[in-house]
């Protein structure tokens, strides 16, 4: 089985897309400890049509005929209440742009966040065969090793200097679902300056090579932990806090169906 998939300009799926991301931060002080978190939902049922490809398949260019559009920040829900019926989603120079139905409308700053969650400009967007290798022989239970050149090139970007000793990297063919394949991906990353990360993945994906993934579901945790060192510049922490706890977690569901 061949892992690259391109998407074709003119394909249409009905879509359902859940998507969330909160991020917490916990503050420990001499005498004290406290949480923050910030929690954000996004969820859209209809009709997606690509209508332009960049040269390495990712969508450019999307429209949307909307049955449900729904989202929350925290327990604020008061969004896309207005000119979503149809609207078109583009990418230039990975900046997303939003068309809605009537010229008059405009989207706010949250609804273009609450976007961002669900709908990431191309230059983010992993390619399959980077994640899960080139192409294997599809058996079902097969587990493998797929290459890291990809994980640690995402990581140094952030200025983390990652190593193969890093990283646990594993992925299976958990069975067939109709004429599908369902591959599962995990990987962990851990011992990195104060940095640990998990990522799970469910793909089905067809074995006509043609088709795109028709399901797609994923999870994420990064955990980062500052602690108060013994310089003498801990402006970052304040007097009072001793260490930070950053823990940002992501889900995506997305199915399409052609």
């Amino acid at each position: 089985m061949n892992f690259q998939r391109r998407h074709i300009p003119g394909a249409s799926y009905k879509a359902k897309i859940q998507a969330e991301r909160s991020v917490s931060c916990k503050i420990k002080g001499i005498s004290s400890e406290r949480d923050v978190e910030n929690r954000r939902k996004f969820g859209f049922e209809g009709e997606i049509t690509i209508l332009e490809c960049d040269p390495d398949g990712n969508p450019i260019l999307i429209s949307f005929s909307t049955s449900s559009i729904s989202a929350s920040i925290g327990d604020n829900k008061n969004f896309f209440k207005r000119g979503y019926g149809k609207f078109r989603l583009k990418w230039q120079a990975n900046k997303m742009l939003l068309e809605l139905e009537r010229d008059e409308l405009k989207a706010s700053i949250e609804e273009m966040e609450l976007l961002s969650i669900a709908f990431r400009p191309p230059s983010s967007q992993a390619k399959l065969e980077e994640i899960l290798g080139e192409n294997r022989k599809f058996k079902i239970n097969d587990e493998w090793s797929p290459p890291k050149d990809y994980l640690k090139r995402i990581f140094a970007s952030k200025g983390l200097s990652v190593g193969d000793d890093n990283i646990l990297h594993k992925a299976r063919f958990h069975g067939k679902e109709a004429n599908c394949a369902v591959v599962l991906t995990d990987i962990k990353i851990s011992g990195v300056e104060g940095f640990d990360f998990e990522y799970s993945a469910e793909i089905t994906l067809p074995f006509d090579e043609k088709l795109v993934p028709m399901r797609t579901k994923s999870k994420s945790t990064e955990k980062i932990v500052k602690k108060k060192s013994q310089k003498s510049d801990n402006s970052l922490l304040g007097d009072d806090v001793q260490e930070m706890t950053f823990i940002i977690s992501s889900s995506m569901d997305v199915s399409l169906e052609k």
